[in-house]
């Protein structure tokens, strides 16, 4: 239950952000189902919400944070502030951006074992990828991700597909 309050609270955290910036074209909210690589309670499926704004024509900054359901014993969230510099085609409908960014992921073991239960760790480190977003209408887009992290001790890739919210 803890984890649906975090994860709302950071949903309404965002949305108010944008809603207190919001500037005609400039910001959006988004959704996206997602997979984490990886071993050790890694590899496992996420959901995650993110807010991005519109820096100039082609460059954005997009805050996120995504929940990876439990997998052995493992609960992870991640973190990142990812930079986007859009290639925009076909009549604006369509941009193709490279990925650069910041991670930082949080891990919390549950193990039966009383001395290892609860123990938590966080890394810092980097995202490089890509993305592809389509715009339905001038308001509604769907948008696709991967990205390599780079993190110490668990570089793993992420894969994401979602939709996002225009205003």
């Amino acid at each position: 239950m803890k984890r649906i309050k975090f994860f709302l609270l950071t949903l309404m955290l965002m949305a108010g952000v944008g809603l207190a910036n919001a500037q005609e074209g400039t910001n959006a909210v988004g959704f996206n189902l997602g997979y984490a690589t990886g071993g050790e309670g890694i590899g496992n499926f996420g959901i995650g919400v993110k807010y991005s704004y519109q820096m100039s024509d082609n460059l954005r900054v997009q805050p996120s944070f995504t929940y990876y359901f439990e997998k052995d014993d493992v609960n992870m969230y991640d973190l990142s502030l990812d930079f986007h510099y859009l290639f925009n085609f076909n009549n604006d409908k369509m941009a193709f951006y490279p990925i650069f960014g910041f991670t930082a992921p949080f891990y919390k073991w549950n193990s039966p074992i009383e001395e290892v239960d609860g123990h938590t760790w966080t890394r810092f480190g980097c995202n490089l990828g890509a993305g592809l977003q389509y715009n339905l209408t001038d308001d509604f887009a769907v948008v696709g991700e991967v990205k390599y992290k780079l993190v110490k001790d668990i570089d793993h890739a992420a894969i994401a597909i979602g939709c996002v919210v225009q205003f």
